[in-house]
C-alpha cells in the first residue's frame, strides 16, 4: 500500500472535484503546494504543480517512481503533467521565482499565505483551509482579497462567491485581529464557517 492510498484514498481525502472546479473556473496553469505531504491529486487535474515539505517519507515518495507513476496513470486529460518536488522547509527560499505561481495551496500545513506570498503572482490565488488560522491571517491581510467560499457535500465542492459578507463574522470582534491570533496561537470563531476559502491577492 503506498502512503498516498493510506492518507488520501482510504481516507476519501483527494478532493478531486476541488482541483476540476478550480481549473475550469480560474484556469489555473501552474500551483505552488507547501506542506503538502504526499497529497498528489492537484497534479491529476493543474499542468503544473510544485510540492514542498520535510518530511522524509514525503521525500522518499517522490523520489522513488511512485509519485510519477500516479500522476501519469490518475491525470485527466491529454497534457503531459508537469511537478517536481522540493524537499525542504516552505519558511526557507524555495528556489522557484516569485510571482510566477497562479494559485497558492494551504491545507493543514500552518501559516502559508505569509511566508509564501511572495511566489504568488499578482491577481493570483490562495487556498485556505483555517484548521491553522490561516484563512483567517489572510482574511484580515490588506494584501488578500476574500473571493470565494467552498463548499463539500457528498465528495462535490461549489463555490460560494455572493453571500461573502455572511463569512469571517466573528463571535467576539475583539478577538478577531492578527496579533491575537498570534499571540493566543488560536483563531476567533465564527458565526459561519466554509470548508475552505478563496483568496485574490491584490496587494
Amino acid at each position: 500500500m503506498t502512503l498516498y492510498q493510506h492518507y488520501y484514498i482510504d481516507r476519501d481525502y483527494e478532493l478531486l472535484s476541488l482541483w476540476q472546479l478550480l481549473q475550469e473556473t480560474f484556469a489555473i496553469q501552474k500551483a505552488l503546494y507547501p506542506g503538502c505531504f504526499v497529497h498528489i491529486a492537484p497534479s491529476f487535474y493543474l499542468p503544473e504543480v510544485v510540492y514542498v515539505d520535510s518530511d522524509r517519507n514525503a521525500a522518499r515518495f517522490f523520489r522513488e517512481s511512485t509519485a510519477s507513476e500516479i500522476i501519469h496513470q490518475r491525470r485527466q486529460g491529454m497534457l503531459e503533467p508537469i511537478f517536481r518536488f522540493h524537499p525542504q522547509s516552505y519558511t526557507d527560499p524555495i528556489p522557484e521565482p516569485f510571482y510566477s505561481f497562479d494559485l497558492l495551496i494551504s491545507l493543514y500545513a500552518g501559516v502559508i499565505s505569509q511566508p509564501c506570498k511572495a511566489y504568488l503572482k499578482q491577481s493570483g490565488y490562495l487556498l485556505a483551509n483555517n484548521s491553522h488560522d490561516d484563512a483567517s491571517i489572510a482574511f484580515l491581510d490588506p494584501d488578500y482579497t476574500f473571493i470565494g467560499a467552498l463548499h463539500q457535500r457528498k465528495g462535490q465542492f461549489t463555490l460560494d462567491q455572493n453571500r461573502l459578507g455572511s463569512y469571517f463574522i466573528p463571535k467576539n470582534p475583539e478577538h478577531f485581529t492578527i496579533e491575537w491570533i498570534h499571540e493566543k496561537g488560536k483563531g476567533a470563531a465564527f458565526t459561519r464557517t466554509a470548508f475552505l476559502y478563496l483568496f485574490q491577492k491584490t496587494g
